[in-house]
């Protein structure tokens, strides 16, 4: 059983090899849609799963990508936000079912390192938003990416990054003036 399992600075520098091809990759594939870059937040793919008002817009999404017509993106964070959600407010069955599912969308999912981690945790240090608001914000920031939501705690964050606002029109009732 013993050396079975490689370890040391061989696997190390071999991770760090495929986390660099990895990362090559992704920028080839930014590049060849570098006109139609699109980070799905989890509220939107959320209203898809639930099938509530916004999903036909997020289904035209998901089709445009599979047509390769734009490259669609999502940060590891906020599909586990969707499977947490999906887990509480249904049931662990819904939620794994949505993991085992996830694949088969035309979804790049992108797994943070230590400075997009660390860019969202300083966001989120200075803005009143959940730090997976503030890794979809990082992702779409750093990929000039256009950030599809319907999440009203985002509409906080659109002087920084450009939102596709996905959700119901939010009305702001104006306060009586004093006399």
């Amino acid at each position: 059983m013993r050396g079975m399992v490689a370890s040391g600075p061989s696997l190390t520098k071999a991770l760090e090899q495929e986390h660099r091809d990895e990362i090559a990759k992704d920028r080839d594939e930014i590049a060849k849609h570098n006109d139609r870059l699109v980070i799905l937040y989890s509220w939107a793919l959320l209203a898809w799963i639930r099938n509530e008002s916004s999903a036909p817009r997020v289904d035209e999404i998901l089709s445009q990508a599979e047509r390769g017509e734009l490259l669609l993106s999502m940060s590891w964070i906020n599909a586990g936000e969707v499977f947490y959600v999906l887990g509480r407010k249904h049931s662990q069955k819904v939620a794994d079912e949505f993991l085992t599912r996830l694949p088969s969308l035309p979804i790049r999912l992108v797994l943070p390192d230590e400075s997009p981690a660390l860019e969202s945790a300083r966001l989120k240090a200075n803005r009143r938003i959940s730090y997976a608001d503030a890794s979809a914000d990082s992702l779409a920031r750093r990929e000039a990416a256009v950030l599809v939501t319907g999440d009203p705690e985002l509409r906080s964050l659109e002087n920084w990054v450009t939102l596709e606002w996905i959700g119901e029109a939010l009305h702001w009732q104006s306060l009586p003036q004093s006399s």
